[in-house]
């Protein structure tokens, strides 16, 4: 039982920033990786900017190319703006 609650705090623990970010509607965190993707997506799709930026990811720096990388040559993948990218996103 005692497991549960380490298991459960330790959950609760890494969710923190996230359930933080909905309470207090944090504005989203733009690296640099990622300001070229978002400043060029701001004019092109300004739709799919305003979903991240309300997301959980981009409170907590989750940004484009965290989800959007891949391998070069991978399924699906291709050159953008010097990046490897794929609009799938995979766990990896």
């Amino acid at each position: 039982m005692k497991r549960v609650f380490i298991l459960a705090g330790l959950f609760a623990f890494s969710l923190s920033p996230v359930l933080r970010a909905a309470e207090e509607k944090l504005e989203p965190i733009i690296t640099e990786r990622d300001k070229g993707c978002v400043d060029c997506h701001r004019k092109l799709s300004p739709v799919l900017v305003m979903e991240w930026e309300q997301s959980k990811h981009a409170v907590v720096g989750i940004g484009c190319v965290d989800c959007h990388k891949a391998k070069e040559g991978g399924l699906g993948a291709w050159k953008h703006e010097g990046v490897a990218i794929s609009a799938l996103v995979t766990p990896k």
